[in-house]
């Protein structure tokens, strides 16, 4: 929900603004998914609990019936935390890898309406970014379909990402546990 994203460091979800937001536009192709109509998947997505997560733990959760899970723990919509390794502009996407050393970096797709694709360029290799998207898995590779991804102001939000990464999962795994 947009009170967890502000709460956790995404402010304004609005699309190109001047504190350095980059969102996507709506017309992302869904890649060789059969599922429900945009409509449906928005509204099931939006239900769905935001979780932090490092990179090693989405690029290893299991995948079953379409459903990610992490120990247990049902993850879609995730924040990670990492610094660009590559960033390639495409058509009317920028394809970002994106490492937060717990693993090999993971590839994430920023989608870009047409009417800015032309005029946005990718973020700089090298910058630390905090990235809010969904897992998915696309010929048998994982990767982050990003809804919004901004330069970190401070490098403190890295220590409090893995701060609440390890919170997130404690909680979340007593809770199945119960």
């Amino acid at each position: 929900s947009i009170r967890e994203l502000t709460k956790r460091g995404f402010g304004n979800c609005g699309s190109m603004s001047g504190e350095g937001w980059a969102r996507g536009g709506s017309e992302q192709p869904s890649e060789g998914s059969a599922g429900p109509p945009r409509k449906t998947r928005r509204l099931k997505l939006q239900r769905e609990r935001v979780v932090s997560c490092c990179v090693n733990q989405l690029l290893t959760a299991t995948l079953v019936d379409n459903v990610f899970k992490v120990r247990g723990v049902v993850v879609s919509q995730v924040i990670i935390v990492g610094v660009i390794r590559q960033a390639e502009k495409v058509r009317n996407c920028i394809i970002y890898k994106i490492d937060d050393m717990t693993s090999k970096p993971i590839e994430a797709r920023h989608w870009l309406a047409r009417d800015i694709a032309k005029e946005t360029t990718p973020l700089p290799v090298g910058a630390y970014v905090k990235v809010y998207g969904v897992l998915q898995s696309f010929a048998e590779a994982r990767r982050l379909k990003i809804f919004m991804i901004r330069v970190l102001d401070n490098m403190n939000e890295l220590t409090v990402n893995i701060l609440d990464t390890v919170d997130e999962h404690m909680t979340l795994g007593k809770a199945l546990q119960n």
